[in-house]
Parts: structure tokens; C-alpha cells; sequence
């Protein structure tokens, strides 16, 4: 690649002057763009090769890489001097550029990620650290503190956890750039993106347009991991009172049984039997309904969850005793 081809693919304005006033050689930079495209086949491998690792990774539904081009890769060297006033060449640019392998890890719950950092932790690289970017204080940050992750905040408002991971599959030590977010997260930032990378537009209806997408992916995100939290909450709960129920029937009998053998009059035995019947009647009805709630959460659409509702109305209210209505 020539001065002019990349003058021409750059994603940041560039031009002769710019390169000039950043203090940034040329020759340096074409020493590093054609290092780069001997290598790249090599990163790609590297790539590939954590990719498929990360694919094992329980709730991660989506997992994909790539390695930047060369003029992106320019780009983001030019960006970085002209930022940190750092000298990058051929012999450092590897380890100065952290993310010229780019990961995406991709699952639907907030409280997935936890899962996902184990695994991590556990098969990938035991020492990585893991930077959580947040948008706002809340309950996210516990949550992220409690696996001992560093908490920053991002200035475009993106979230998402990042480690650093080092591979080396060959002589070279490569460091892929691994992102681990909601789809929602993703679906917001790729809007954004679009939008404001590499240059950000000066453009306030829509950066506030913007802005609103990103409350709503938030919103969404919230709304999502709630159910998921409640409807786990549901079938435990459920399960709970299953075992509860079965308990009380046994109960049930065990306490007629002595209520036959009591020295009394058949009548009065009767109105003791009725009362039984009538609280463990009512304890029924409590059971049947809840798991009417319970189970519109493992429905697969609201014309289901309505049947299930009308299904459920209790048209047959149990009758007291009449020994009770006295």
C-alpha cells in the first residue's frame, strides 16, 4: 500500500498535512503495514484458534472474530499517536496494538456473563483481567465487583466486559481484544457505530435518536433478566410447593384417621372431616393458581399465556361447611 491508497481508504480524514502535524512518518508507517500483511495470516489463525475455545463457553449464543485491515490498522496507530504521544514502529506495534484480533462474545442475559467469566477464568487464562465497562451506577456494578472485575465507564455509554487474552500458537505472542455483552448491547453499538466510527458525527438529533436507542437497549436488557430471574424464582418456588403439598395430603389422611378414632358422635366427626376438607380445598385452589403465573412464563406466545388465564378462572368457589356459615 502506497501513501495515496491509504490517504484514500483511511476512515479518519486523513491527508499529507494531518500526517505532518501528528508527527508521523510514513516510511514508518508502510514498514508497518507490510509487516502486518505477512503476519496476518498468522493472527488470523490465533484468532480462530481462541474463537472455537470461547465457542464452549455456556449461555455465550454467539461468538465471532476478525482481524482489523490494513488501513484500519494505520488508522488506529495514527489515532493512538496523535492521543498518548507514543512512538510505535515495526519492532512494538504488536504488543502496543491490543486489539487488532477483535472477539465478540454475545449472550442474552445480564446475569449469563457470570458464567461466562468462569469459564474463562477457569479454561482460558486464569490471571486475565477483566475490565467492566458500565453505564450508570446500579446493580450491575455488585455484580461485577463480586467477581473481581475493574469497573470503568465508557465515554460513548458503550457496556461490555473486556479481557486481554494472550495467545501464542506459533513464535509470536498475539493479544486478542475479547468483548463479552448482551445481544441488546451489541444491536445498540453497532447503531452507534455506524453512526459515530470512526469519526463521530456533529449531529444532534441524531446523537439524541442515539441516545434513546441505547435507554431502550438498557430498558430491554433490565426487562429481560428480570423475567429470567423470576421465572428460575417460579419453578424453584413451584417445586417447593409441590413436595409441600404432597407433605399436607399426607397429613390430611393421617388426621382423619384420628379424628375416626375419636370417642365422639358420628355427627361431630362429620363437621371435623368437612373442616379438613374445606382448608385443604382452599390450599388447592391457592396451588392451582400460582401455578397458573408460573407456567405463562414457559409459554411460547400471549394467545397461550390468555388460554392458560381463562383456562385457570376459578368459576367453582369451594363452599364452607356448614358447621363454618353457622
Amino acid at each position: 500500500m502506497d501513501l495515496q491508497q491509504y490517504l484514500k481508504a483511511s476512515q479518519i480524514n486523513m491527508s499529507d498535512e494531518v500526517l505532518a502535524d501528528i508527527k508521523v512518518n510514513w516510511n514508518e508507517l508502510s514498514k508497518i503495514c507490510d509487516d502486518y500483511m505477512d503476519k496476518r495470516g498468522d493472527l488470523y489463525a490465533a484468532g480462530h484458534l481462541l474463537t472455537e475455545k470461547l465457542k464452549a463457553a455456556p449461555c455465550a449464543n454467539i461468538v465471532h472474530f476478525r482481524t482489523v485491515n490494513s488501513s484500519t490498522l494505520l488508522d488506529k496507530v495514527v489515532q493512538k499517536v496523535k492521543k498518548k504521544q507514543e512512538v510505535i514502529n515495526k519492532e512494538n506495534y504488536l504488543s502496543k496494538m491490543t486489539d487488532l484480533i477483535e472477539i465478540k462474545m454475545l449472550h442474552l442475559y445480564k446475569q449469563d456473563w457470570k458464567k461466562i467469566n468462569q469459564f474463562i477464568k477457569g479454561e482460558i487464562n486464569k490471571d486475565v483481567t477483566a475490565i467492566a465497562y458500565i453505564n450508570k451506577e446500579n446493580g450491575l456494578k455488585s455484580l461485577y465487583e463480586s467477581e473481581e472485575c475493574e469497573i470503568k465507564h465508557h465515554p460513548n455509554g458503550y457496556q461490555f466486559v473486556q479481557y486481554q487474552i494472550e495467545i501464542k500458537p506459533f513464535n509470536h505472542i498475539y493479544t486478542a481484544n475479547v468483548q463479552v455483552r448482551t445481544l441488546f448491547e451489541e444491536a445498540w453499538s453497532q447503531v452507534d457505530l455506524d453512526f459515530n466510527y470512526p469519526v463521530q458525527v456533529n449531529n444532534r438529533l441524531a446523537n439524541s435518536y442515539i441516545k434513546y436507542i441505547n435507554r431502550l437497549a438498557e430498558i430491554a436488557d433490565e426487562m429481560s433478566s428480570s423475567l429470567n430471574y423470576l421465572r428460575t424464582e417460579f419453578d424453584g418456588f413451584a417445586e417447593r410447593q409441590e413436595a409441600k403439598q404432597k407433605e399436607k395430603e399426607a397429613n390430611v389422611l393421617l388426621l382423619k384417621e384420628k379424628i375416626n378414632k375419636l370417642e365422639i358422635e358420628t355427627n361431630k366427626k362429620n363437621e371435623m372431616s368437612e373442616l379438613v376438607d374445606y382448608i385443604n380445598q382452599e390450599q388447592t385452589e391457592y396451588n392451582d393458581d400460582f401455578k397458573l403465573i408460573s407456567n405463562s412464563f414457559s409459554t411460547t406466545s400471549l394467545d397461550e399465556i390468555y388460554k392458560n388465564m381463562y383456562k385457570g378462572s376459578r368459576n367453582n368457589i369451594p363452599t364452607p361447611p356448614q358447621s363454618i356459615r353457622k
